[in-house]
């Protein structure tokens, strides 16, 4: 990839007894997705399916107002910035998935609306995040949002074959289940926000291309690697993965580390013929993460 370095290759134990055409080659880049993104549309590249689990907003008392943590405008427009990126990236009957909460979605809704044209809204998932509802004067948030858009919505029902899906998800994990999956693999590393498996593996199956593309942008723990590696153990799939995940450091640790090492341990641990490569940019050449 132009401007970013191979470093390392991540290997799984049935490589050595396949042929180059059956291995899965995945891809972890570590870098700003601002920077990746124009770069992978510029090489041409397309994807049947893209998960984001982008930063919410989230908002802090400050001289006694909850005020935004950063400005909305702010916001607003890197997330517009963003969706105009993903939908060049997409393939026709593409799908985006996108974790949102109810501060946010409804402006989230808008600018897909208007990048992707109301036309090709597909649904809005409701989601059960966890199994302890968080204490509250009046509204208890035990619900989030899965938004899902398309570049040709009409394409992609002409084509389902399949049952409808519902917009219900009590049963697609929680908040607590993801957190305990993090720390099965990874034992006292510490990440407080993931997401399940579970959730990410049904967004991944409801596009019937078993041999799907699929990428992540704000890749975090690296979840959506776990959830590909299932999906395709599932029907003998050939999804692929891009996960995009800046050097970034949360309570100390760097998040990017995290993802590599959860990448690492379900690649090292599969019975699957497939690869990751890992890129990095740095100015002097080397990586924390890889040394």
């Amino acid at each position: 990839m132009c401007l970013i370095n191979m470093k390392k290759e991540i290997i799984s134990p049935a490589v050595q007894n396949n042929s180059e055409l059956k291995i899965i080659t995945h891809r972890l880049i570590v870098e700003d997705n601002r920077s990746v993104l124009p770069l992978l549309l510029h090489q041409g590249e397309q994807f049947d399916v893209v998960y984001i689990d982008p930063p919410y907003n989230g908002y802090v008392w400050r001289n006694g107002k909850m005020v935004p943590e950063i400005e909305d405008e702010i916001w607003l427009a890197r997330f517009r910035e963003l969706i105009d990126i993903i939908r060049s990236l997409l393939v026709d009957t593409g799908l985006l998935f996108i974790s949102i909460n109810d501060r946010e979605g409804a402006y989230c809704r808008v600018i897909c609306d208007e990048v992707f044209g109301k036309q090709n809204f597909m649904a809005q998932i409701v989601r059960r995040r966890t199994k302890n509802p968080p204490c509250a004067n009046v509204f208890s948030r035990e619900h989030e949002y899965i938004i899902v858009f398309s570049n040709n919505s009409k394409q992609v029902h002409e084509e389902w074959n399949q049952p409808p899906i519902s917009t219900w998800w009590d049963s697609a994990g929680t908040d607590e289940d993801a957190v305990h999956e993090v720390k099965e693999q990874l034992g006292k590393l510490k990440f407080d926000y993931p997401k399940p498996s579970t959730l990410i593996e049904r967004c991944i199956e409801i596009c019937q291309n078993k041999s799907a593309r699929v990428l992540d942008v704000f890749a975090g723990s690296g979840t959506t690697a776990v959830a590909v590696e299932n999906a395709n153990l599932k029907d003998n799939g050939r999804r692929s993965y891009t996960l995009i995940q800046r050097n970034e450091l949360y309570q100390g640790i760097n998040i990017a580390d995290i993802c590599y090492k959860r990448v690492q341990r379900t690649i090292t641990g599969s019975r699957i013929a497939q690869r990751c490569i890992v890129y990095t940019r740095s100015n002097d050449g080397t990586s924390d993460l890889l040394s």
